[in-house]
């Protein structure tokens, strides 16, 4: 191949690196399951991608907020903002995305809304230095592990430009470092999920005096990407609506005295 043809080459990989193109479709799904909880699920209508990031967001009406995060599913415990990077302490964190992040201002737990970002975990492994995995070792030590993953948090949704593109964590170079960026770090290792999961997570509300809120649940593509396939590619997502009942004080305060913890450390930490 000539000069010109690499340069050709090299310009069609960067496009396709930069632009993200379609998983397949999935329907998220949400459930009364009583007691003014909340249970948000997906199912994948078409194609066989399997998810590896989650961003939502999530609201609900006539005064209700969502009080308590009660449950998370297993396969995904990367929380990306919340994520004790400092330490390493990878399987720590919530999955709603604190009012200081960009595009949360007004959310979180006593809101009528919430952001919610969930990541797969993945296996460690070696980098090959002559193929994709190299973007992932961020700190280029040959192995792709948690120490990778602390770094890439340590930037999550922010603005990224030539020439270190956020030392590297902005992978596809499209100018912010978010769940399609995730993929890349995660590719060929993720522990995938199923194509179907009734609960990924389930939410307590508040009523705050109203019986019954309707939810909404969408993704949330304008800062974090949406959710994202282990293909790299953007699902077309079919979002829902649900009206949950939701109980007077004193009984949601018995559905919620289990709850203190926001996060189960179903993750098994991965030695470096």
């Amino acid at each position: 191949m000539g000069s010109f043809g690499k340069q050709v080459s090299l310009l069609l990989s960067l496009v396709l690196l930069a632009e993200a193109g379609r998983a397949g479709t999935l329907q998220i799904t949400a459930a009364d399951i009583g007691g003014g909880k909340l249970a948000v699920g997906y199912q994948v209508t078409s194609g066989t991608t399997l998810p590896i990031g989650f961003a939502l967001n999530i609201t609900c009406t006539n005064g209700a907020t969502f009080n308590n995060v009660m449950s998370t599913s297993f396969y995904f415990p990367i929380y990306p903002s919340t994520i004790d990077w400092a330490t390493g302490t990878i399987d720590y964190g919530t999955p709603i995305s604190p009012p200081s992040m960009p595009g949360t201002s007004g959310t979180g737990l006593g809101k009528a809304k919430v952001v919610v970002e969930m990541g797969v975990s993945g296996n460690p492994c070696n980098a090959d230095e002559g193929g994709v995995y190299k973007f992932a070792d961020l700190n280029r030590d040959t192995k792709i592990d948690d120490l990778d993953t602390r770094i890439f948090v340590s930037n999550w949704l922010i603005n990224a430009s030539a020439p270190d593109w956020a030392i590297g964590t902005d992978m596809n170079r499209d100018g912010v470092v978010n769940f399609l960026d995730y993929s890349i770090l995660v590719e060929g290792r993720a522990n995938l999920p199923p194509l179907n999961l009734s609960q990924l997570i389930v939410l307590q509300l508040n009523g705050n005096g109203a019986a019954v809120t309707s939810v909404m649940i969408s993704g949330e593509t304008t800062y974090r990407g949406g959710i994202v396939g282990d293909d790299g590619n953007i699902f077309s997502v079919q979002s829902a609506s649900v009206n949950v009942a939701v109980p007077e004080p004193a009984t949601l305060l018995l559905f919620g005295l289990g709850a203190v913890g926001l996060r189960r450390k179903h993750c098994k930490k991965i030695k470096n």
